[in-house]
């Protein structure tokens, strides 16, 4: 049976943490960014349909691409946090439910059915996201700023990947049965050396 957690981590998660607009001059490792996936990875979805897919965005010509599709205060945020990552949706993400969510034929449910895999895909994704926020102020320590993404921009920045739409990127600082994914990959991490934005 689960225990509560303590107060000092319902702290961490959610009654001190804030939003914040500056970042410490110290860089994200790559190996803390796979931390974060492989905790948010085993946050719940739908059918396990895990329809997220992360750009990471590590380097300076990177996150200058970025910031020059960002409104706001986001460009400076943008180029000065250690790294930003998008998370995209992949409306094709009942390719992978015959691994993912064994258990019935749930491909079968979206196939030819763009409508439901949409709106699958965003609720899934965007609580996907919430799941990165906790997985960056537990797992590594760091604090999260959330910026929306318009849909204009949605198809430049993501064009060669298998993301079709941008539900928000974050600024991060200082199957076949479930219980697999703590071994698996799962689809939706994207290698940072290979996913900078170059040519995007």
């Amino acid at each position: 049976m689960s225990q509560p957690l303590a107060d000092a981590a319902l702290d961490q998660l959610f009654r001190t943490a804030r939003t914040y607009n500056g970042y410490l001059d110290k860089p994200v490792t790559e190996a803390q960014l796979h931390a974060i996936w492989d905790l948010m990875k085993m946050g719940p979805t739908s059918a396990n349909q895990m329809p997220a897919r992360l750009v990471w965005c590590v380097t300076p010509e990177a996150k200058e691409k970025l910031a020059a599709l960002a409104g706001g205060a986001n460009p400076d945020k943008i180029r000065k946090a250690p790294a930003t990552v998008i998370i995209g949706m992949d409306l094709d993400f009942h390719e992978q439910l015959p691994w993912l969510f064994p258990h019935t034929d749930a491909k079968s449910w979206f196939d030819g059915n763009e409508p439901l895999r949409q709106i699958s895909a965003m609720r899934n994704s965007t609580l996907q996201g919430g799941y990165f926020i906790l997985a960056a102020r537990a797992g590594a320590g760091y604090r999260a700023d959330v910026g929306l993404r318009q849909r204009r921009r949605r198809r430049r920045v993501l064009r060669r990947y298998a993301a079709r739409e941008i539900q928000l990127h974050l600024h991060a600082g200082l199957w076949r049965s479930r219980h697999d994914l703590r071994a698996q990959p799962a689809p939706g991490f994207r290698d940072v050396q290979h996913d900078r934005l170059t040519g995007a």
